[in-house]
C-alpha cells in the first residue's frame, strides 16, 4: 500500500505541477511563492483578486478555470497522501514501533487531513467562481478553518512520525529530519504564514525519501 500510494502521489505531483498556475494573476500574499498555497491562505477579497484577477474580467475567468482544473485533480492527490500517511503508520505498527494509541492517533490524523483538504478544496472552487459578496466572505472564513486543520493534521503527523523514524536502523531514518523540519515550519507558520509553504516543501521531500526507502525494501 505504501509503495502504490507513493507512486500515485509522484505521478499526480507531476501532473499537478503541469496543470496548476505557476504564478499569480497579479500578486501573491507577502512571502508566499506558490499561487496554490497563496490561494489556500487567502483571507480577504483583495487577496483573491490579487491571485486570480479582478472579478468579471476575462483574465479572472481564464485563471480561475486553470486553478479549478488543478483543484479537481487535487481530490485524487489528497486521497493518495492520506493513504500514504496511514500506510507509514501501519507499517511501523506492524514492526512493533508504535503503541496502539499512537497508531490510532496517526490514523485519525490521516483521515483528518483528507477530510479537511476536501472541504478546503470545496471552498476554493466556490471562491474561484464567486463575485464579491457576503457569500465570498463566508467562504473565506470557512477556508481559513479548513486550511489550518488540514495543514496541522499533516504537520502533527510529521511531528509524531519523526522520532519514531529516527530510531529506525535502516534508510527510513533519513526521512526523520525532514518530517521534523516540516513540523517545525508548521509551528513557524502559526505566526508567519510563509512557514506553511516551507513546511509543504519539507513534507514533500519527506514523502519522497520514505517512498524511495519503501522501494528499496521491496
Amino acid at each position: 500500500m505504501l509503495r502504490i500510494a507513493g507512486l500515485v502521489m509522484i505521478i499526480l505531483s507531476v501532473v499537478l505541477l503541469a496543470v496548476f498556475p505557476t504564478a499569480p494573476a497579479r500578486r501573491n500574499l507577502p512571502g508566499i511563492q506558490s499561487p496554490i498555497i497563496g490561494f489556500e491562505l487567502a483571507r480577504t477579497r483583495e487577496d483573491v483578486a490579487g491571485l486570480l484577477g479582478d472579478p468579471g474580467t476575462p483574465e479572472r475567468a481564464a485563471y480561475a478555470a486553470h486553478m479549478d482544473r488543478g483543484n479537481y485533480l487535487d481530490f485524487a492527490f489528497m486521497v493518495a497522501y492520506a493513504v500514504f500517511h496511514a500506510a507509514i503508520a501501519l507499517r511501523l505498527a506492524a514492526r512493533g514501533r508504535l503503541s496502539r494509541s499512537l497508531l490510532v492517533v496517526l490514523l485519525v490524523l490521516a483521515a483528518d487531513m483528507l477530510v479537511f483538504d476536501a472541504l478546503e478544496n470545496r471552498e476554493l472552487l466556490i471562491l474561484s467562481a464567486a463575485e464579491p459578496s457576503p457569500l465570498m466572505d463566508d467562504a473565506l472564513a470557512r477556508l481559513r478553518v479548513f486550511t489550518l486543520l488540514k495543514w496541522y493534521a499533516i504537520f502533527g503527523s510529521a511531528a509524531l512520525l519523526a522520532p519514531v523514524l529516527w530510531r529506525e536502523q535502516d534508510s527510513s531514518r533519513m526521512a526523520a529530519p525532514l518530517f521534523a523540519l516540516a513540523a517545525l515550519c508548521g509551528v513557524v507558520g502559526l505566526l508567519h504564514p510563509p512557514g506553511i509553504e516551507w513546511g509543504a516543501y519539507a513534507i514533500a521531500l519527506a514523502w519522497l525519501v520514505t517512498w524511495i526507502h519503501a522501494l528499496r525494501r521491496a
